[in-house]
């Protein structure tokens, strides 16, 4: 439950890094909505979330409340700063060879504040947060059941809509937080003997890994196809907790996205698209990029 609260935790952190950089750079970006979020934001209460995980996980002592206090903060900062540095980095290579007045479009921007990721301090009725989602498209929207399954857009983490001239693109990125898995692991932060346990611990977790965790591929390949072995790997759900698996999620959502945007004719089959994937955790960052000619990989 803990890791779990806390994924959420850094996904609101992560995406309002996101906005952040869109408010401090609207000279270059061009993002109608971002006051929508704004709004959003303001109904969430951080105090009434650190209580939540409080009495979900059984806090009671005061000095193991400032502990978790201090790591639930922590992992907002870490989610902002990701969020904010991400897609620095990202928008910027996008509008590298910008000329003149064109700005980065963000046609479609989702990300959620509400219900599970507010940790049910903030509740709203889910259809009308998806409608209010879907707001963002000029014709309204009016079937959204069959998108808003598991697996299906509507529950992305975060999800963008980009158009830069005439490079569009589709972001997607799931997040989450796999190295508290317990209160347990919530050590003293002052305690400089436990954080070394800590760093220890995940050092050899990176020991562990083989060396296909750094596999990096390249779907320009005229004549690309997964060989049956290298296919298996990617199957990626033999643990929990492996970044892979953020990898797939994220590519699941894109996949319904993009079929969303055809059915509602807002691209058409032959427009280009190039899919931007990327699974974020506190971990590390695991990322696909291809064009729709591959879409058969989602």
């Amino acid at each position: 439950m803990i890791a779990a609260d806390l994924g959420r935790v850094f996904e609101v952190g992560f995406n309002v890094g996101i906005l952040t950089y869109i408010q401090q750079n609207q000279e270059k970006i061009d993002y109608r909505f971002v006051h929508m979020y704004r709004l959003d934001l303001q109904k969430l209460r951080f105090a009434r979330m650190v209580e939540k995980i409080w009495e979900e996980e059984d806090v009671t002592s005061v000095d193991d409340r400032q502990i978790a206090k201090k790591w639930i903060t922590f992992f907002v900062q870490r989610g902002f700063l990701a969020g904010l540095n991400f897609f620095q980095e990202y928008a910027s290579y996008l509008m590298k060879n910008q000329t003149g007045r064109n700005k980065l479009e963000i046609l479609y921007y989702q990300c959620n504040f509400y219900n599970e990721n507010s940790l049910g301090t903030s509740p709203e009725d889910e259809t009308k947060l998806f409608q209010r989602f879907l707001s963002q498209f000029s014709d309204p929207v009016l079937s959204i059941d069959h998108y808003a399954g598991k697996g299906e857009f509507l529950r992305a983490d975060t999800l963008m809509l980009l158009r830069c001239k005439n490079d569009v693109r589709i972001l997607s990125v799931d997040l989450s937080v796999f190295s508290i898995q317990s209160i347990k692991h919530m050590v003293d932060a002052d305690e400089m003997t436990l954080l070394r346990h800590m760093l220890r611990r995940e050092i050899n977790r990176l020991r562990s890994k083989s060396i296909f965790t750094g596999l990096c591929i390249d779907t320009e390949s005229l004549d690309f196809t997964f060989s049956e072995n290298l296919a298996r790997y990617f199957t990626a759900f033999k643990k929990e907790d492996k970044e892979s698996a953020k990898l797939i999620q994220a590519a699941s959502y894109a996949q319904s996205f993009y079929h969303f945007l055809l059915s509602h004719h807002i691209l058409h089959t032959d427009d280009p698209v190039i899919f931007n994937i990327v699974g974020y955790t506190d971990r590390g960052v695991s990322t696909m990029s291809l064009n729709k000619e591959r879409l058969g990989i989602l």
